[in-house]
């Protein structure tokens, strides 16, 4: 009657729906996250800024592969600090940003670090590399220590 929308979830053990505001958050986001990718059509960007927030981890590798599908009808760009969304991705789809000495801010693919594409063909995840410091960047706690990549070493 006051013009308000009111959502109801639907979970599989319950009989029936509940209302959006006893909804945990991790289900709020995923309604959220997913409901961006459907519109995918009508957007030319969609932002994702640390997906991982809230949600189960189990439940982020099925989220990264509805971002994966929905690339192809609009740009997908994720935000994280997560090693299992990271695992989630190929080389060749993320990009650490980095600070040089000076200051300024760096792109650099993860497909053009030396040696990533051969630990990933040998069975490593991508996060894993970065959290084990492989990839020489995107460390937070390295302060700049280590030097930049070369671009286009493999």
């Amino acid at each position: 009657g006051d013009g308000r929308s009111m959502w109801q979830l639907k979970d599989v053990p319950f009989e029936k729906g509940i209302s959006a505001r006893f909804a945990s958050d991790g289900s709020l986001k995923l309604l959220a996250n997913l409901t961006l990718l459907q519109q995918a059509g009508s957007l030319q960007l969609i932002g994702f800024e640390e997906p991982e927030t809230y949600m189960a981890p189990q439940t982020l590798f099925p989220i990264t592969e509805a971002m994966r599908e929905t690339a192809g009808e609009a740009q997908i760009l994720v935000n994280t600090h997560s090693p299992t969304i990271l695992n989630a991705f190929r080389p060749e789809e993320v990009w650490i940003l980095y600070r040089i000495e000076e200051g300024f801010a760096k792109a650099l693919r993860t497909s053009e670090i030396r040696g990533v594409q051969e630990a990933i063909d040998e069975g490593a995840a991508l996060g894993n590399l970065w959290v084990q410091g492989f990839l020489r960047v995107g460390d937070p706690t390295n302060h700049g220590g280590m030097p930049a990549p070369s671009f286009g070493e493999r």
